[in-house]
């Protein structure tokens, strides 16, 4: 981020791991739990970050997959299952995290079923991009 201010001072620095933030925070979650197609090593490392953002992270389940192709192929049929089965009553929201899942098809059943917020990477991005640009 520090690198994009250095070459256009103007721009507003993105991420993906900070348009979730925004959007958890705009939501007011505290308690979360996330699915995602990470390896266990990674997911440790997202639920540092996301406990240092001030988020409790009731539980953390990856797939254990190793490539973008294979975060590609899991269908958002499999996400809305994955994300019932890792649910918690005590969570306010569900996170979905990646950019290269296909889980925005997902949200609205999820939502649904669970009567909680899903908050996904992609999802969370666009908003938090729109949200800083004045829309």
């Amino acid at each position: 981020m520090a690198e994009i201010k250095k070459g256009t001072p103007y721009a507003i620095p993105m991420t993906l791991v900070i348009g979730v933030v925004d959007a958890l925070r705009e939501l007011q979650i505290k308690k979360i739990v996330v699915a995602t197609p990470y390896l266990d090593e990674i997911n440790t490392k997202e639920a540092e970050f996301l406990f240092n953002k001030g988020f409790e992270i009731i539980n953390i389940q990856g797939l254990n997959l190793k490539t973008g192709i294979e975060f590609g192929k899991v269908t958002p049929h499999y996400w809305k299952k994955f994300a019932l089965e890792i649910n918690d009553k005590n969570a306010d929201a569900i996170f979905l995290s990646c950019g290269g899942i296909r889980s925005v098809e997902a949200i609205n059943e999820i939502e649904g079923i669970t009567e909680k917020p899903v908050i996904t990477s992609n999802q969370a991005q666009v908003w938090s991009c729109l949200r800083k640009v004045g829309i």
